[in-house]
């Protein structure tokens, strides 16, 4: 027969193996969430990829023509948005508050200088009009992007 002592450590030691066993099954169901996680992840990149693949073929074969880049993902297309909106030149650092308001921040060291430099990549577009001051060319006002 067990002494109250004896009793008292295995009771001990068999709640610390069911403690033990509990946390393992935490970890298996953590498991089995990312398991079926990453194959719903891997099935939608595949069905993403097929499909992408389809129509990418289809341009190469002529049946369909590609889709033009959308201006207004470039800076250069959101800043013609801005000043269209606006109706008159805006310095950049003015521009740059409208690129973030409009969720287009730029994360790099200058983005003064990249916004700038967008604008004067594209004269068909811009008109400086004074330093950093960068307006619509006629041309291009009321203009559809």
């Amino acid at each position: 027969m067990l002494t109250k002592s004896q009793k008292a450590e295995l009771l001990e030691e068999l709640e610390a193996e069911l403690q033990d066993l509990l946390a393992k099954r935490q970890q298996l169901l953590w498991i089995d969430n990312r398991i079926s996680t990453l194959r719903g992840l891997i099935a939608g990149a595949k069905a993403y990829w097929d499909t992408a693949s389809i129509a990418n073929q289809k341009v190469a074969l002529g049946l369909v023509e590609p889709a033009p880049p959308s201006p207004a993902t470039t800076i250069a297309g959101v800043v013609r948005d801005i000043l269209s909106v606006r109706g008159k030149p805006l310095h950049v650092s003015e521009l740059l508050e409208e690129l973030k308001k409009n969720g287009f921040a730029l994360s790099n060291k200058n983005p003064s200088s990249s916004v700038a430099l967008a604008m004067k990549r594209r004269p068909d577009w811009f008109v400086k009009v004074a330093p950093n001051t960068f307006g619509l060319r006629k041309s291009t006002e009321g203009t559809a992007p």
